[in-house]
């Protein structure tokens, strides 16, 4: 490692010196100095790979996201900016960031990454947002995809009593969910405001 520091601080210019540098840093933690060796770099696949990298480490994903879409365009594959977007789409999720997890969850699908889970918590995000017609059919496609999964059944439910567009058949799905998931706050309180309403 004392190697490579005094390699980059010989040449500072030299891309691929830099690079190698900022993956040693990275490999040990220190994601910041590794952002500080990238940030002047020109733009290559590496650069934007190992950005996207220490950005994840520190938490910035939004800005790591950016990083992984630049490596994109230039010919890398979407692992990093799916799994980047998935912490993003959760983290919105829980932060109950609708509009954030909507725009994450499009991309995730737009990507080829949409899965039960990226399905129901688009359609999920979708609901919150009071988008019936595109969250219903989403969250239908989950629960074709997995029938016996509590959180799509729960969704799907859900989000028919809360659009009033089939509270019987929410109903039914709201208590599927809870029996098969009956130490679920959430799905209770889905199923307990469902017979209430």
């Amino acid at each position: 490692m004392i190697e490579l520091k005094k390699a980059a601080e010989a040449r500072p210019d030299d891309a691929g010196v830099q690079e190698t540098y900022a993956a040693a840093l990275l490999a040990q933690g220190k994601a910041a100095e590794a952002l500080h060796r990238l940030d002047p770099l020109p733009e290559t696949l590496d650069r934007h790979r190992l950005r996207g990298d220490a950005l994840t480490i520190l938490g910035r994903y939004r800005e790591a996201a950016d990083a992984f879409r630049a490596a994109g365009s230039v010919r890398d594959t979407p692992e990093r900016l799916i799994e980047t977007l998935r912490l993003i789409g959760g983290g919105a999720m829980e932060g109950r960031d609708w509009r954030q997890a909507a725009t994450a969850y499009e991309e995730l699908k737009t990507l080829g990454a949409a899965d039960p889970l990226v399905l129901n918590n688009l359609a999920f995000a979708y609901g919150e947002l009071g988008k019936y017609d595109a969250a219903i059919p989403l969250a239908r496609e989950a629960v074709a995809i997995r029938p016996g999964d509590p959180a799509a059944l729960d969704t799907l439910g859900w989000l028919l009593v809360k659009s009033g567009r089939d509270k019987a058949e929410g109903v039914k799905l709201l208590e599927r969910a809870a029996m098969a998931a009956p130490g679920d706050s959430a799905i209770r309180d889905h199923l307990e405001k469902a017979r209430g309403s």
